[in-house]
């Protein structure tokens, strides 16, 4: 009796036939139990660098039929990818673009994504926090003109407008013109913000085109005590864009239709 070679310890059967090209002579025993021979080759024996560059070769230019994709897709389904080929997937796509069909097909599939991904995408990250360091780079990643919002570095030129002694001066005379009072509700002796209405303070920044702090100086408009109102904090937040802008009443206030 004779075990097979591939290490299973199992006894293989007598031959009853000879193949001498394939080392059987009639009347001895196999080698190999059927198809153990290939698992063992597979596991003890590498390819040689030209038999790679063989087999690449035949296989240039090679396409699997929607056929053979599809059964190649049932075997692997639901088998977990090992971290080494995880890794290797990841070197392999780092800095690749997405070509114009790739970013189509994952456009389609972000608008449909089953109820399944969306609920193993939540899961995954309960209890997770990011490290200083994985902030650090969303942050950077987000900062100056990466940000989607970016409109060519304005913000250092708003808040020297807002802070300047012209735009606090303006302030005081609008709260001492309305006895600092809310134009709304009509409470005092809460927190107040000087609004400015009925043209708003965007609008005559991007309307006059302001570059420099210079020039927000010297526009009148945005020191005109005329076009300015006393709001207390919450007032003032019913003036802003928030929600699902519906319509907007005679003051400016936008009437807004929140979800419950």
């Amino acid at each position: 009796m004779k075990l097979c070679e591939c290490g299973c310890g199992q006894p293989t059967k007598i031959a009853p036939y000879n193949r001498p090209k394939k080392g059987i002579t009639k009347g001895e025993p196999f080698r190999y139990i059927a198809g153990h021979c290939l698992t063992f080759l597979t596991k003890t024996r590498k390819r040689s660098p030209e038999t790679i560059a063989k087999w690449k070769e035949s296989h240039k230019g090679y396409k699997p039929s929607e056929e053979t994709k599809h059964k190649v897709s049932l075997a692997l389904k639901g088998k977990p990818h090992s971290a080494e080929h995880t890794e290797k997937v990841r070197i392999a796509l780092a800095g690749r673009p997405m070509t114009a069909e790739e970013y189509r097909k994952f456009c389609e599939y972000q608008k449909n994504r089953p109820a399944e991904h969306n609920a193993n995408l939540a899961n995954g990250k309960v209890g997770k926090h990011p490290s200083a360091e994985t902030k650090k780079k969303m942050s950077a990643a987000q900062k100056g003109t990466k940000h989607y919002n970016w409109k060519g570095g304005i913000t250092p030129l708003l808040m020297q407008i807002r802070t300047c002694f012209q735009y606090r001066q303006w302030r005081s005379d609008i709260f001492t013109r309305d006895v600092f009072t809310c134009a709304f509700c009509g409470r005092k002796g809460v927190h107040l913000e000087a609004d400015h209405y009925p043209e708003s303070f965007a609008s005559i920044f991007y309307r006059n085109e302001i570059k420099t702090f210079d020039q927000a100086l010297n526009c009148e408009e945005f020191w005109n005590i005329n076009n300015g109102r006393t709001l207390c904090r919450q007032c003032h937040d019913t003036t802003k864009r928030r929600g699902l802008v519906k319509r907007v009443d005679a003051v400016g206030r936008f009437i807004t239709l929140r979800a419950a």
